[in-house]
């Protein structure tokens, strides 16, 4: 060509088509969704209408599904892990826990403090960590028999008290929370491990567990004993120590915990079996206004006649926090069932943890 008539450009050739846009046409041919589509999909609450936007729905194996759609909203950030039947009998754990470890740490401090469960849930383990109050004390924990790591975060506040009490002062709240020094750190360790005891205590019925504090932390930020998506079952209990009144959590991870719900499924199911399978007797109604002496009796530590003979009103024999979870029922003179001592209510009563014979 002459430079008087140029070369059309590859485009304006004659003849020629131009080329269709390849995305413009599958967008056409498919039923997309756009990223605000599938925002409002998700979010939508139930509904029995049509689900705006939605043209087609495939179930997993691949069919199409028919008619109106219903879309239900889920926390996929806090599961429910536990069963009605498991969390009923975590809690009632849970309260026999508290009781125990007032009993425990008053002695301990000399000084009464209470316990209350306040709360028992799922929680991930970094909205757990990011929920830890700063200054705190944390004290990380194992349990020999089982995995996992625990934690156990006290207040600056109720630490300070104990450590106050510890030191022969009266338990009273600092003003404002601050750091503890390292010799206060390890005087609430020494606490902490006590509260582990406790912990491990309450399951011995189902498992025998063994607790050690392994470590200790200022603020949960730094924390990683866990995955941050994994699931931690997190126990708040109310300590009232005087005037400071505080929460305590304790965060088990819930593969820690699965091994001691499928114990307890366990036995009870056996409990459930042996009890359908035994065999029954007939009761006659001449029975009902027998009289039967009932006691309950503690088995105390060995000691002389010596001694003995020479204890008078007023004196004191020492005895072991734990006995009253060991508690004989005795039925005419015969040991029939073992219990344990505890509140109920405004009065005490005795609950029957075992068949003896």
């Amino acid at each position: 060509m002459s430079p008087d008539n140029p070369s059309p450009e590859p485009d304006e050739m004659p003849g020629s088509v131009p080329p269709a846009s390849a995305t413009g046409d599958a967008e056409s041919s498919l039923d997309t969704f756009s990223t605000d589509e599938m925002d409002q999909l998700i979010s939508q609450k139930a509904t029995s209408q049509p689900v705006e936007g939605v043209t087609k729905l495939f179930s997993t194996a691949g069919d199409p599904i028919k008619g109106d759609l219903a879309v239900h909203s889920f926390d996929f950030s806090n599961p429910s892990f536990l069963s009605e039947k498991e969390i009923n009998q975590v809690k009632a754990r849970n309260e026999k826990f508290a009781f125990y470890l007032g009993q425990t740490l008053s002695m301990e401090l000399r000084m009464n403090i209470d316990f209350s469960v306040k709360n028992l849930a799922v929680l991930q383990y970094s909205d757990f960590t990011q929920s830890i109050a700063s200054p705190s004390h944390v004290s990380l924990f194992k349990i020999k028999e089982i995995s996992g790591v625990g934690l156990l975060e006290i207040g600056a506040t109720l630490a300070l008290a104990m450590v106050d009490r510890s030191l022969g002062g009266r338990g009273v709240a600092v003003k404002e929370p601050r750091l503890l020094t390292a010799i206060e750190s390890t005087m609430v360790d020494d606490i902490c491990q006590v509260i582990v005891d406790e912990w491990t205590h309450q399951w011995q019925d189902y498992i025998k567990l063994t607790g050690q504090v392994i470590g200790q932390e200022t603020t949960g930020r730094f924390l990683q004993t866990s995955s941050p998506d994994s699931a931690i079952l997190v126990l708040t209990i109310e300590a009232s120590l005087g005037e400071v009144k505080e929460d305590i959590r304790i965060g088990i991870p819930y593969y820690s915990i699965t091994p001691i719900l499928s114990k307890i499924q366990e036995l009870t199911k056996n409990a459930e079996k042996s009890s359908q399978s035994s065999d029954s007797f007939s009761w006659k109604s001449s029975y009902d206004d027998i009289s039967v002496r009932a006691n309950s009796e503690w088995d105390v530590k060995s000691t002389t006649v010596k001694d003995l003979l020479t204890l008078e009103e007023g004196d004191f024999l020492e005895l072991n926090p734990s006995i009253v979870n060991h508690t004989f029922l005795r039925i005419a003179g015969k040991s029939c069932f073992l219990g344990e001592f505890g509140k109920n209510e405004e009065g005490v009563a005795l609950k029957i943890t075992k068949k003896l014979h």
